[in-house]
């Protein structure tokens, strides 16, 4: 596949969408064709139609579809370009259009984000609908979407559990073009499209953010980002392959030993099917998802930052870590392990486990056992 989506291809894509042809074009046409087959009932033999229907569309009463059009400029070898004034789902004239300029329409990494959430929260089946229940990424989809060279895009919304978007069918006629996954993904296989996994740092960049905003998740304890894809159990293989695609692009920006971990198992209306969990840990992983890659979504983004931070500051030695405590509870006497940790910019939790190993050896202690508030000893003073 290129990197590109021209014309003639995107009329085969869907051979039902329909073609309005200039007039100056159409005159031309009828002519040529007149000429080659002296009667209609040849004309629509070669053209693959009806008597009827041809007649229509050379006398301006119908539009033909896709499929037709091109045999129309195949038979007259007249360019497609020239010939064609825009492209239109179906038969709704009124609706979203498509103009032969346009293309070739460039497989960027606007596109590869589109693709990244069609693998995830999106559908694309009779048109692409999209749902989240975060508006930053609903709002971000809908950029995308109109980034793409469509005229008076339609889309509609409504909210049912999430905030639910659907778009024009021409958007899910570009998106089948450019390998994102067609129906029920559960059930059917799906593949990363190869101009995403050979493409430069940018596509690779905005398809790995799409599908983790969507299906990311950074954990509140284990320090760790994961994400996971469920499919029947048929499909295990081809899951399998998916998620391993997904690990070798993780593996280009530098994120090592991510894991990919069996889930649950559970029946449903898809049947039997799995999950199957990708994980990755560590602050050098972290810190290199937050600085090449990273959210859109805000909430994962803010707490991929709080773990960073967080195991920036374990990476300490034990040496430096305890002058940092020793210099803030200099400072702050009768100070809680809350106001501690904000200062040291620790987790809650792991500034008790750490006064309390202070305490152990004498460096810290309370005014009394019912007391909150932490003082350095005489001991640690004189150190």
């Amino acid at each position: 596949m290129t990197d590109e989506i021209s014309l003639e291809q995107f009329l085969k894509i869907n051979p039902r969408n329909a073609v309005t042809i200039k007039e100056d074009a159409l005159r031309e046409m009828k002519i040529i064709l007149r000429k080659k087959y002296k009667t209609y009932e040849d004309m629509s033999k070669a053209l693959g139609c009806s008597r009827r229907f041809v007649c229509m569309v050379l006398d301006k009463v119908r539009v033909p579809n896709a499929k037709l059009a091109l045999e129309m400029c195949r038979e007259t070898k007249l360019d497609i370009k020239w010939t064609i004034d825009k492209i239109t789902p179906r038969c709704k004239y009124s609706y979203s259009y498509i103009k032969p300029s346009a293309f070739p329409i460039k497989l960027d990494e606007n596109m590869a984000a589109l693709i990244g959430h069609a693998f995830s929260d999106g559908h694309v089946k009779r048109v692409f609908s999209y749902s989240n229940t975060e508006r930053k990424l609903v709002n971000k989809v809908i950029m995308l979407v109109q980034k793409l060279p469509i005229n008076n895009l339609t889309m509609n919304s409504w909210v049912h559990n999430a905030k639910i978007i659907r778009f024009s069918s021409l958007v899910k006629d570009i998106l089948a073009y450019a390998g994102a996954p067609i129906g029920n993904k559960i059930i059917t296989e799906t593949e990363i499209p190869r101009w995403i996994k050979k493409g430069n740092k940018k596509k690779k960049t905005s398809f790995i953010q799409a599908i983790f905003d969507d299906e990311g998740h950074v954990g509140k304890k284990d320090r760790a980002v994961s994400m996971c894809f469920s499919k029947n159990i048929s499909l295990r293989r081809n899951l399998e392959e998916v998620l391993c695609d997904i690990r070798v692009l993780l593996e280009g920006f530098g994120i090592k030993r991510s894991t990919i971990r069996e889930g649950q198992y559970y029946e449903g209306k898809n049947g039997k099917t799995m999950n199957l969990k990708l994980t990755f840990y560590g602050y050098q992983n972290l810190k290199t998802f937050q600085r090449s890659i990273g959210f859109t979504h805000p909430k994962k983004q803010k707490r991929l930052d709080k773990w960073v931070k967080n195991i920036q500051v374990i990476k300490l030695n034990a040496e430096e870590r305890l002058f940092n405590f020793f210099e803030v509870l200099e400072n702050h006497p009768l100070i809680t392990a809350k106001e501690l940790a904000k200062r040291v910019k620790m987790d809650h939790k792991a500034v008790l486990g750490f006064l309390n190993k202070m305490r152990i050896k004498g460096y810290v202690g309370n005014i009394n056992k019912y007391s909150k508030q932490w003082i350095l000893n005489s001991q640690a003073v004189n150190l």
